[in-house]
């Protein structure tokens, strides 16, 4: 091979990786960029999740909607432990605290039976009127007393 032949051949592989990469880009699946797991905030913006590690448990939680504008509040919430098996209700076990220490229980837990090491499913409850400046999650006796998690409701 000569130097036009090899050269040639180098130009022709760059376009080739820089057309594989353009294509790979345009069509990522949108569906794996997004998740319940990172819903928006009222704000147009993307609710933080919270985790808490305490223990041999780790309880993950994100909110799905905070505004004053919906009919419920949601959370994603998602438990796992290697060490034991998680039997307790969400529903049992939750509250939701307002900025002045006023406490809500949950209206439903939709997800994964209590059994076993991972538990995955949406906490809902009713909004709170008129909306505090924050809110906190509690969730109570899973691998530690008091498991907290916090936003700011921006509405």
């Amino acid at each position: 091979m000569n130097a036009k032949e090899v050269f040639l051949l180098i130009a022709i592989a760059a376009v080739g990786v820089l057309v594989l990469a353009s294509f790979s880009k345009n069509n990522k699946n949108p569906a794996a960029e997004s998740s319940p797991r990172e819903a928006g905030n009222s704000s147009g913006g993307i609710w933080e999740s919270k985790v808490n590690t305490e223990g041999d448990v780790t309880v993950k939680v994100t909110p799905l909607e905070l505004s004053s504008k919906a009919s419920e509040w949601k959370f994603d919430v998602g438990i796992n432990s290697h060490s034991f098996e998680l039997s307790q209700n969400l529903a049992d076990v939750a509250v939701l605290a307002d900025g002045q220490g006023k406490e809500y229980r949950p209206i439903n837990w939709e997800g994964v039976a209590p059994s076993g090491h991972h538990v995955e499913g949406i906490l809902t409850f009713k909004p709170i009127v008129p909306a505090p400046k924050f809110v906190e999650l509690k969730i109570l006796g899973i691998g530690a007393p008091v498991r907290s998690f916090a936003w700011n409701i921006v509405d």
